[in-house]
């Protein structure tokens, strides 16, 4: 792809005594002309703009300067100065997609200067993929090339980051999913592995995380989603795996053997969004409680979820009634059981396929003999994939596998 384009205007001689460019051009018809080309089509690394501009001859000449800006701004940036006036052209290195604005001045002795300008439009980078073009997940994300809405793709390996996704409205999601793609704590010092609060994390295991505070695995605000993740062997003293607030999401997910002094596995507190589809256990005996919910939860969703704690500890722990006022916890598989609006519940065993004595590899898929198959929440937006009725747990629903 080649783009190009110019603006040229006549110079301009204003006769006054002592200005250089009171002189006679060699040609009366001479215009100065700025052309700007390129063959971008996506940056990656950073990309490469030829500026081209035409000879022109003055008595006194002292240099050429160059100069961009990012289009729709005011202010110039300095990019380059040219002192050989026969040197009529330069390549700007760019590391960022946004269209930019360039002119060229010539300068003379007394430094009175002449402007040429032009545009040049960027195609925007939309997306990434880590490391094979970016080396590392944070480095992708504090990359200027990535914007709001933009879409970080991360490929199969483990990944020694702590990601601070606070004010990214990104799409970070993996190439083949939680089984293969992990996050993991990068430090010794107690650090929560991923903090959002906004755009979407998609398709990871979480692991590794601690903090004397909130939030092991992930502290989740604002509107951030996370999706399709597994969040285990994390610890904190509130939340070991999950520390969740705001219109913020958990959806598709599986949340398990983290430890904490309270809701070892998820703390909710002032949390008024959605957790569907999701797991929330302990296959090794823990002493936490599975769910700590604390503050005001209004309007806070809960469908189509299996919360099980097999060793009969606490399952979901209130502080106060006033915790649980109006969250709809509503089609799902709680058991050691909890009070509920009650429809739809299943106090059951959820039948993991994988499990306690079951399996020397943990498995949260369901058994044909589950009770959870086909009896989440019977509206259309919750249906599984196939069109059926939406089944409980972490593979159910439209974004289940």
């Amino acid at each position: 792809m080649f783009r190009q384009s110019y603006v040229s205007f006549g110079l301009l001689f204003v006769y006054s005594c002592g200005n250089i460019f009171d002189v006679t051009p060699t040609n009366s018809d001479t215009w100065f002309k700025l052309e700007i080309s390129h063959k971008i089509e996506r940056i990656v690394h950073f990309g490469t703009v030829s500026l081209k501009w035409d000879k022109i001859s003055i008595e006194g000449f002292d240099s050429y300067q160059i100069e961009r800006k990012p289009t729709g701004t005011n202010d110039w940036e300095f990019v380059a100065e040219i002192e050989n006036r026969l040197l009529t052209q330069y390549t700007n290195r760019i590391y960022d997609d946004e269209s930019l604005d360039y002119r060229v001045g010539i300068i003379d002795k007394n430094g009175s200067i002449r402007w040429a300008e032009a545009t040049t439009d960027i195609p925007h980078t939309r997306q990434v993929y880590v490391p094979s073009e970016k080396t590392t997940i944070s480095g992708a994300i504090n990359d200027p090339l990535i914007d709001d809405g933009d879409t970080i793709w991360v490929e199969p390996g483990k990944y020694y980051e702590s990601l601070d996704l606070f004010q990214h409205d990104f799409v970070t999601i993996s190439t083949k999913g939680a089984d293969s793609t992990f996050l993991l704590s990068n430090s010794s010092v107690q650090k929560t592995v991923v903090t959002m609060n906004m755009g979407i994390l998609d398709g990871f295991t979480i692991s590794g995380g601690d903090n004397r505070k909130i939030g092991g695995g992930i502290k989740i605000g604002g509107k951030g989603i996370v999706r399709r993740c597994k969040i285990t062997k994390n610890s904190a003293a509130y939340g070991g795996g999950i520390d969740m607030s705001g219109s913020s999401e958990l959806i598709n997910s599986i949340v398990f053997d983290n430890d904490a002094g309270a809701g070892g596995n998820l703390f909710i507190k002032n949390a008024t969004g959605k957790i569907i589809n999701c797991v929330f256990t302990h296959v090794e005996n823990s002493f936490s409680s599975n769910i700590y919910m604390t503050g005001d939860n209004s309007k806070l969703k809960m469908f189509n979820n299996i919360i099980y704690s097999p060793y009969g500890n606490n399952n979901i722990y209130l502080p106060s009634d006033t915790s649980f006022n109006d969250v709809l916890l509503d089609y799902s598989l709680v058991n050691p059981p909890f009070k509920g609006n009650m429809n739809g519940f299943n106090f059951g065993d959820p039948l993991f396929i994988g499990y306690v004595g079951k399996s020397a590899v943990y498995s949260f898929r369901l058994n044909d003999s589950s009770p959870c198959i086909h009896w989440g929440h019977p509206g259309l937006e919750y249906h599984n994939k196939d069109g059926s009725r939406n089944t409980m747990g972490a593979y159910g629903g439209p974004f289940g596998k």
